[in-house]
């Protein structure tokens, strides 16, 4: 069954190299280490990012300012790619990565250890109700960045999900197939990130 993760149960961490904190929204682990992270963290100087070599790293800019990222560099030497508000990319966690931002911004971030995790990661704006397919052996996870959400599944429960919350469907292999409805909560456009993650295949 679903479960709501809300805002104020998220747990706090230190970033790895020491220049900011990151807020940890969902975690895995297997043997004593970290297989699967979903977090966010407020981005408001430019600055290397951490290393997180083993790591498949996807980014969401789900803050109002511009991040431009430039990967492999020792330092902020090149324009950099762009990533604009909303906008995802992917990159390998081992990379050096330099970001730099021209305002504060805040970002999503999901790692997938290397061969043991696989996540796909999409932004969508909600305007009207809309049908959300969810897989029967992936874990599901729903993050509202603007907005207020409700979600209705196919037992006709509902769960109300406000911004800076997030809604999970764990895998369960005698979990049947699930077609959640959602809606926004308010007259105003919901803003989601959606992410389908599993184990990958042995």
């Amino acid at each position: 069954m679903p479960r709501v993760l809300a805002h104020h149960d998220f747990i706090d961490t230190p970033w790895k190299n020491g220049r900011g904190v990151t807020t940890e929204i969902f975690r895995m682990d297997a043997k004593g280490q970290m297989v699967f992270r979903i977090s966010s963290a407020v981005v408001t100087e430019s600055g290397d990012f951490s290393d997180f070599t083993g790591y498949d790293r996807s980014l969401v800019n789900i803050g109002a300012g511009d991040m431009y990222l430039t990967h492999g560099v020792a330092s902020s030497d090149g324009p950099g790619d762009v990533l604009a508000p909303m906008a995802v990319t992917h990159f390998d966690g081992g990379v050096k990565t330099y970001c730099r931002v021209s305002e504060g911004t805040r970002d999503l971030n999901i790692f997938c250890a290397k061969n043991q995790y696989f996540a796909s990661t999409i932004v969508r704006k909600l305007i009207a109700p809309e049908f959300f397919p969810v897989p029967v052996l992936s874990n599901t996870l729903i993050f509202v960045v603007e907005g207020s959400l409700v979600v209705q599944n196919s037992e006709r429960l509902q769960f109300f999900v406000q911004q800076g919350d997030a809604l999970l469907e764990e895998s369960k292999e005698s979990r049947l197939q699930d077609r959640w409805m959602l809606a926004s909560a308010s007259n105003q456009t919901c803003v989601l990130v959606t992410i389908v993650f599993r184990a990958t295949d042995p």
